[in-house]
């Protein structure tokens, strides 16, 4: 037994935990002259109008009052926020001062970090004390850059101007300007304060800040003595010890392992022309088969300079450079230059550190001749990585020279590096032809037949794409170990089984992680061949927060995969995401995942949405048909397919209709099934059926979607409207093309067509069997027959097997195979399972 005492435990304290904040602190520019010149009651008006409207900026930017004495402290999430605070708050009190006939100026300072943040109870707030307390240093450096500022001034900290810059984009009211003006000394602080200004086209004088006693320029290592001992070193330099200072690294940059880095264009210094490219190319190829450091893409470093409104081909050089990097949180930016040295060549690599702004390391490599240059960038390159932190061991292990891996020839390696620039752009001619030059310029250079390769299979021409890919794997000697994983991963996809291509996939996306191709084809295989979205997910996650081009698919089928495990939520933001990242693919994942919640007004808006668009025709259709059907409105559906595909057909188009409008055909018949009219569905499915099953085999390549898989659909429905000779001839054919092996989806499909045969035909014992033999991963398709055959064989379990189809709507909608294949007619088969539920039920009653 517990003994009682007659106290009350004490609560329990919480010791307060440091957050990361933004400080800003506003304070009013000569207050004190204020009063004095306009006495105490005028004053104390303007004092109050004021901080009325501080206030009023303060609640619409989100943030929170901690103190007020002749300005304000306080406290908000982001220095974004603050940052939009501060410029909206100096254009009111400019307004302010023209309506008061005032002089109204006011500094401001910025600074984020740690802090420690308590409320203080009821006794401490009746007796004096604010609610909310905070302390940290970052209260006493916002205090010291505020007191720094000239009167008007916004003044932030290099740390809170580097996560303000990188959130830009979201001031959509504000063209931004920034100045950075050095380091300051201020009292009480043991580090310099590196100090930047921002301001917009009125706000902001955008000039250094004036020493005063609190606050000083840092100069030191301009003084005297300093320059002193810098001549007599600079007088007594030799070639070693200028060696010494380019490859000296201070080591201070923090960098881990899979940190991102942002490579500059190579400054020529040397006056020969056309040697830039080349070398960046070399540079980046040699940097990427790291599997410690991560290379931001080149085409997501372009695509920010367009952010920036500046063109593609602008040169990256080190402000560019560090705004670039600051916008994509790299962790370095490398600047590479290649200048004269005396009869040889001098390349450099200077790594900064965009946050400060600093060079942290640099690196020096000498080249002989031309030939001698590729050979140098690759012993620069390694200094480098070493420095960042990559051992001796895994530099050896995941690399080959250099020269070995891409061509000593700077003009093939310019002519490769040409195209693939041309080939990012859409141009295959040209990307073909200077590939095939830089082939022709250097025969053993494994990487173009390899890029060849690529550019014949995004041209569908899959015989020239796999003797390229060959002659590159005949090569390997002269391939980075990322690339033979590249090549390797391609020819499986286009030549062998889905299963083989995940693998291979996955064997890139384990070693490489953060190569973006890796992660996205083994999620997107995963869920489209193998409807495995539960191990697709996190390749998927980690693919769309890669920076990468492809970036807004990654999300969205993410999003869709998410929708097909019922995670709704999550598929909701995600595919919002994806559409204001900038995916504009044709399918309606939106659409898809409102209807199957039935929120059909928020389907009907995007539909309307995304119909303005008529690449979309086919997709924005089968979409109002499928609001219509799973409102029960099936007469109404069966026109608007029926009606879409007459115009279609017959009107004028963008685009080759008979690729992409199959998806639409099949939707219709399965829709005619439902809504009644069962003798048009038959009509209408022999008739297509018919028309598949004569398609010459060019035209069969030409589908959007898989032929195998379309045909195998219309004769799973062919057998369900009862023409089984019919499906036993189409599947026949599918069976004479090839097995299915290593495509579990199609395999899938396959076996549904074939149930469906013998459940038309009598026997639902043999159908439901099939059903019930497909283990890992069935498409929805197999748990509606599974339910239909037990209904038919004996009843025992059907009700449960309907309930169970029914309840798994979620994978209906958000099966990904072959561009959504069947979506309507899965919504279909929905109606048809409710109506079955009911009777049964009413049978069992």
């Amino acid at each position: 037994m517990e003994a009682v005492s007659g106290q009350e435990a004490a609560p329990e304290v919480r010791e307060p935990v440091p957050q990361l904040r933004t400080i800003v602190v506003c304070d009013l520019s000569d207050s004190t002259g204020m009063v004095q010149r306009l006495g105490d009651r005028r004053a104390a008006e303007l004092i109050r109008a004021h901080d009325r409207l501080a206030r009023t900026v303060l609640q619409r930017h989100g943030g929170q009052e901690i103190d007020k004495t002749d300005g304000f402290l306080l406290l908000f999430e982001r220095p974004i926020r603050a940052v939009a605070f501060a410029l909206d708050y100096q254009h009111a009190l400019e307004q302010l001062a023209i309506e008061q006939g005032e002089t109204l100026r006011s500094r401001v300072g910025i600074h984020v970090g740690d802090v420690v943040l308590w409320h203080n109870d009821a006794d401490a707030i009746s007796r004096g004390a604010k609610p909310l307390e905070v302390e940290g240093l970052v209260k006493p450096i916002a205090s010291r850059l505020a007191s720094l500022a000239r009167p008007g001034q916004i003044l932030l900290s290099q740390v809170a101007a580097g996560f303000a810059q990188r959130a830009e984009g979201e001031l959509k009211n504000h063209k931004l300007r920034w100045k950075k003006h050095g380091t300051y000394r201020a009292k009480g602080l043991s580090t310099p304060l590196s100090v930047v200004e921002v301001g917009d086209a009125t706000v902001g004088p955008m000039k250094a800040p004036r020493s005063h006693r609190n606050a000083r320029r840092d100069r030191s290592w301009l003084k005297p003595k300093w320059l002193a001992v810098f001549g007599i070193i600079l007088a007594a330099s030799t070639a070693g010890s200028i060696w010494w200072g380019y490859n000296h690294s201070e080591r201070s940059l923090g960098f881990s392992a899979r940190d991102w880095v942002v490579v500059g264009d190579i400054q020529n210094h040397t006056g020969i022309k056309n040697i830039s490219l080349p070398l960046k190319s070399a540079f980046l190829l040699d940097l990427q088969q790291s599997r410690y450091v991560n290379v931001m893409p080149d085409a997501i470093v372009r695509d920010t300079l367009r952010q920036m409104r500046l063109r593609k081909k602008t040169n990256i050089e080190k402000k560019i450079g560090i705004n670039i990097s600051l916008r994509l949180n790299a962790k370095a930016l490398i600047l590479p230059s290649i200048d004269n040295y005396g009869s040889d060549f001098l390349l450099i690599a200077t790594i900064i550190n965009p946050t400060t702004g600093t060079p942290v390391a640099k690196f020096s490599e000498k080249a002989s001749d031309k030939k001698s240059l590729v050979p140098a960038i690759d012993g620069l390159v390694k200094k480098m990585r070493g420095s960042l932190g990559e051992t001796i061991d895994q530099i050896k292990s995941s690399s080959v020279p250099l020269q070995q891996a891409t061509t000593d020839s700077l003009d093939a390696l310019r002519a490769y590096t040409l195209g693939y620039t041309a080939l990012q752009d859409g141009d295959a001619k040209l990307a073909t032809d200077v590939t095939k030059q830089a082939i022709k310029l250097d025969p053993g250079f494994a990487a173009a037949y390899a890029q060849l390769g690529a550019i014949y299979l995004s041209l569908n021409r899959k015989e020239a794409a796999r003797e390229a890919m060959d002659n590159a794997l005949k090569r390997s000697g002269r391939l980075s170990y990322l690339e033979q994983l590249r090549i390797q991963a391609l020819k499986t996809t286009a030549y062998g089984s889905p299963l083989e291509a995940i693998a291979a996939w996955k064997v890139m996306a384990d070693l490489y992680p953060d190569i973006a191709s890796g992660p996205n084809n083994t999620g997107l295989f995963l869920a489209a061949y193998n409807n495995d979205c539960k191990l697709a997910l996190p390749y998927l996650h980690h693919a769309a927060t890669l920076p990468q081009s492809l970036r807004p698919v990654s999300i969205y089928v993410l999003g869709t995969c998410q929708l097909a495990t019922g995670s709704l939520t999550n598929a909701e933001k995600n595919l919002k995401k994806a559409r204001q990242a900038g995916f504009k693919g044709p399918f309606l994942g939106l659409a898809d995942l409102y209807i199957m919640e039935k929120k059909y007004k928020l389907a009907y808006t995007y539909i309307n949405l995304r119909s303005k668009d008529k690449r979309f025709s086919v997709s924005v259709a089968r979409r109002r048909a499928m609001l219509l059907e799973d409102q029960g409105k099936l007469q109404e559906a069966v026109k608007v397919l029926a009606d879409s595909l007459f115009k279609l057909s017959t009107g004028k188009r963008g685009y080759d209709v008979n690729t992409t409008i199959w998806s639409l055909k099949l939707d219709l018949v399965a829709m005619r099934w439902t809504a009644g009219q069962k003798e048009a569905a038959r009509a209408e499915t022999k008739h297509w059926l018919d028309q598949l099953l004569s398609m010459k085999k060019v035209d069969r390549d030409r589908l959007v979607v898989d032929y195998r898989a379309l045909t195998a659909l219309f004769s799973a429905w062919s057998a369900r409207m009862g023409n089984t000779s019919l499906a036993k001839k189409a599947l026949d054919e599918l069976h004479a093309q090839g097995k299915v092996e290593g495509n579990p989806v199609l395999s899938q499909i396959y076996t549904l067509a074939q149930a469906e045969i013998y459940l038309s035909s009598g026997d639902a014992r043999r159908a439901y069997s099939m059903a019930t033999s497909v283990r890992s991963n069935p498409i929805w398709e197999i748990y509606d027959l599974r339910a239909r055959a037990a209904l038919a064989a004996s009843g025992k379990n059907a009700q449960k097997l309907l309930d169970f189809a029914i309840r798994n709507r979620a994978l209906a909608f958000g099966e990904i195979f072959e561009n959504n294949l069947g979506i309507g007619a899965r919504v279909a088969s929905l109606q048809i399972d409710k109506h079955l539920r009911r009777t049964r039920a009413a049978q069992v009653n």
